[in-house]
């Protein structure tokens, strides 16, 4: 917003496939973290017998909305890369052997539309 003036509303975001609550794994250390940075968005999943789920998806979602973009312009993609290791590459599935994904970022200057 700073660097273009670009208003967040205005804003449209797509995210790729990623690693999802199901596979997101974390320690109770990491679940405590996430639980102190973001009071009362429980983004974290605690079963018993289990370790820690964290919501990525959940959280770069509000974060976003927090940022002001309007939820009908944010779009996950929902596909989570750890349980589809065979179309996505996955570091926690491949435990650090994998390939890479790329992301896109475009500005566009709707002043000369």
């Amino acid at each position: 917003a700073e660097q273009f003036g670009t208003r967040p509303a205005d804003c449209r975001v797509a995210v790729a496939p990623s690693i999802g609550p199901c596979c997101f794994e974390v320690g109770d250390d990491v679940a405590a973290l996430f639980d102190e940075a973001y009071p009362g968005w429980n983004l974290v999943a605690r079963r018993p017998g289990c370790r820690p789920h964290v919501d990525l998806w959940a959280c770069l979602e509000r974060q976003l909305a927090r940022a002001g973009l309007q939820t009908g312009n944010i779009r996950l993609a929902g596909i989570c890369t750890c349980c589809h290791p065979d179309e996505f590459h996955s570091h926690r599935y491949q435990q650090g052997h994998c390939g890479l994904m790329a992301a896109v970022m475009a500005l566009r200057d709707n002043a000369k539309e």
